[in-house]
C-alpha cells in the first residue's frame, strides 16, 4: 500500500511539473484567468510601484544614479514558446521638454525565452541632455513605463491588470545655493498671509508638520523649542523670489541650532534642496542667504543641534 501511495504521488508531481510548462501552448479552447499565463512587471517591493533615482548636481558635475535603470518583465509561470513583450514610456516633469532624454535599450523590445519566466529591459537617460534642459535648477522626470504590446496573442497570455506599469522617478537636484551667516539682500517680507508649520520627526513628510502662529506672531516669546530637531515649513501664500531666510532666537545662541537644510518648492509636491546640509554659526540671528534668487511659494528650513528653539521666521526679498 505504501509503495502503491510513492507511486501515485510520484505520478502527481510529474503531472503538475508538466502542466507548469505546458501553459502557452496553442490551444483553441478558452482559458479561464485562473490557468491563463500573466505578463507583468516586477515591483522593487510589495506594494511599492515607484522606483526613486537621484541625480546630484554640483561643482564636480553630475553624480549618483548613472543613468540606468533596469526593469524586469516576469511571467506568472514558463511558456513552451518564446513571449515578445514592448515596453512603453511616458515622461512628465517639471520642466519642458524632459521627456526627451529618456529611451529603453533596443526601442524597449524584449524576448522572454521559452522555458524561461523573465527578461530585463534598461531604461537609460542622458544625464547631461538632462541638465540642459535645467540648467542649475533642480527638476524632477516621472517616467512610467507600461507594458505595450504582448506576442504571441492568445486567450491564455494575459497582461497583468495590477502590476501592467512601474514608475521611475527620476530627481536632479538643484546646484548648491545656499551661504550661512551672511545676510540676504533685500528686505524682510510682509507675513500676513502666510502659512507656518513645525515637525518635530526629522522627517521630510507634509503629513508629520503642524500649523503654529508662534513664529510669525512679532512675540519673541512665543516659540517652538525641541531638544534636538526643527522641522519649519513656510507656505508664502503665492510664488515669490526669495533671497534668504532669518531665525530668531530671543533666548540666545545656547538655544540656537547648529546644522541646516534648506528646501524649495513652487507647488508643494515637488521639493528641491537648495544644498546639502551645512553648519551654521549658534546665534541669537541666524541668515541663510541665497546665492541665485529662488522662485519659491514654499519653503522648509531643517534645523538640527544640542538644543533647537526658533521664536521668529522671516523670509527676505528684494522684490
Amino acid at each position: 500500500m505504501i509503495e502503491k501511495l510513492k507511486y501515485l504521488l510520484a505520478g502527481s508531481l510529474m503531472l503538475a511539473a508538466a502542466g507548469s510548462f505546458v501553459a502557452c501552448d496553442d490551444d483553441d479552447a478558452a482559458v479561464d484567468e485562473w490557468n491563463a499565463t500573466y505578463v507583468y512587471l516586477e515591483r522593487p517591493a510589495l506594494a511599492v510601484d515607484m522606483v526613486k533615482c537621484t541625480v546630484t548636481h554640483d561643482e564636480n558635475g553630475l553624480s549618483g544614479w548613472e543613468g540606468r535603470q533596469p526593469v524586469t518583465v516576469r511571467l506568472s509561470k514558463a511558456c513552451g514558446t518564446d513571449v515578445t513583450v514592448r515596453l512603453s514610456l511616458e515622461v512628465t516633469g517639471s520642466e519642458e521638454g524632459m521627456e526627451a532624454p529618456f529611451s529603453f535599450e533596443n526601442d524597449g523590445l524584449v524576448v522572454i525565452p521559452a522555458g524561461e519566466t523573465s527578461v530585463q529591459a534598461v531604461l537609460q537617460a542622458d544625464l547631461n541632455a538632462l541638465a540642459g534642459i535645467c540648467g542649475k535648477k533642480g527638476a524632477v522626470a516621472s517616467v512610467e513605463v507600461g507594458l505595450a504590446a504582448v506576442t504571441p496573442s492568445r486567450d491564455d497570455l494575459r497582461v497583468s491588470s495590477h502590476q501592467n506599469s512601474l514608475t521611475v522617478e527620476v530627481m536632479k537636484t538643484k546646484y548648491p545655493n545656499v551661504i550661512v551667516d551672511q545676510e540676504p539682500a533685500g528686505a524682510p517680507m510682509d507675513r500676513s498671509g502666510w502659512t507656518v508649520s513645525c515637525s518635530s520627526t526629522n522627517s521630510e513628510d507634509a503629513a508629520d508638520f503642524e500649523v503654529t502662529s508662534n513664529l510669525t506672531d512679532d512675540n519673541a516669546y512665543t516659540y517652538m523649542y525641541l531638544y534636538n530637531y526643527i522641522g519649519i515649513q513656510i507656505d508664502l501664500g503665492g510664488v515669490h523670489e526669495v533671497t534668504g531666510m532669518e531665525n530668531y532666537v530671543a533666548y540666545g545662541a545656547y538655544y540656537a541650532h547648529s546644522s541646516c537644510r534648506i528646501y524649495s518648492s513652487v507647488d508643494g509636491k515637488y521639493w528641491f534642496p537648495e544644498d546639502a546640509r551645512k553648519d551654521i554659526t549658534a546665534d541669537a540671528t541666524q541668515y541663510v542667504s541665497f546665492v541665485e534668487p529662488v522662485k519659491a511659494r514654499y519653503l522648509r528650513w531643517r534645523m538640527w543641534g544640542s538644543n533647537v528653539l526658533s521664536s521668529e521666521i522671516y523670509v527676505w526679498s528684494a522684490e
